[in-house]
């Protein structure tokens, strides 16, 4: 802004959550619109890494806009663990201007954390729906979605009351409900656990009964909603991974929508 800049250095750092960065990282890459500045291939041993790039003066024009890239390369599954998380930080932007005099910009500007997995579901809701009963303080919901397995195999538990986890809205107090589960899809081996082979897709129909019941009349909302996806990459490890709301948002959207019922006595 008001004036012509030259960038000098840009700094990044990368953190890593259960490996080192020298563990992990193999090599980060810095792109300036789309060309090629610098890499670096040597990092510390720490979950934090912190990379100075120096560029060779690259010209920026009052109110013109470059694209900063990182491009990070991570060393494969034998050394990863699996859902190992990285982000990247861009933590400062040297240059300067016009009459020489150094600028920076050191707010940092955090990227969205990546998970790698080697396997992971990829999740659609087809339908979904709510309605009240004849009685007031009760309400059918249900929910249809499909399963893809991406990269691998994905393997469920046969209890799928323990691999697939419904809650209500979180608003709900003294409530009394019960899952139904089908499962579409000829995966199921022996009875043990659930199959979804690489590329393949399973459909899972879930109905859930919401009853609600409370000394306190009133109103509330209720909503069936899918909580946690529990899976593996084995038969043997049905419960290595757990993806839930509070740490992966497509699982947020397995959900139908609020209701109204009564609370307490529907006579």
């Amino acid at each position: 802004d008001e004036g012509d800049a030259e960038i000098t250095d840009v700094t990044v750092k990368v953190d890593t959550a259960t490996l080192d960065a020298d563990v992990a990282l193999a090599r980060l890459r810095l792109y300036v619109d789309g060309t090629f500045i610098e890499e670096a291939t040597s990092f510390d041993s720490d979950n934090s890494h912190s990379e100075a790039f120096e560029i060779d003066y690259i010209a920026l024009g009052e109110d013109e806009t470059v694209e900063i890239e990182v491009v990070i390369d991570v060393y494969g599954e034998d050394v990863l663990s699996e859902g190992e998380q990285i982000t990247a930080t861009l933590e400062n932007v040297t240059a300067v201007d016009a009459e020489e005099n150094s600028i920076e910009d050191d707010n940092e500007r955090a990227g969205k954390t990546q998970y790698l997995y080697t396997a992971v579901p990829e999740f659609e809701l087809t339908d979904s729906g709510i309605e009240r009963t004849d009685a007031r303080d009760v309400a059918d919901a249900y929910l249809t979605f499909e399963v893809t397995a991406v990269g691998g195999d994905i393997y469920l538990g046969s209890t799928l009351a323990n691999a697939l986890v419904f809650a209500t809205y979180s608003g709900v107090t003294n409530s009394t409900w019960s899952v139904d589960i089908a499962v579409g899809g000829d995966y199921t081996d022996g009875g043990t656990y659930y199959l979804i082979e690489k590329t393949e897709t399973m459909t899972f129909d879930v109905v859930g009964d919401i009853g609600v019941d409370s000394t306190t009349n009133g109103s509330t909302f209720v909503r069936l909603e899918l909580e946690n996806f529990v899976w593996g990459h084995a038969s043997d490890g049905l419960t290595g991974q757990t993806w839930s709301q509070d740490d992966w948002e497509a699982v947020d959207e397995m959900e139908t929508d609020r209701l109204s019922v009564y609370l307490g006595d529907a006579t």
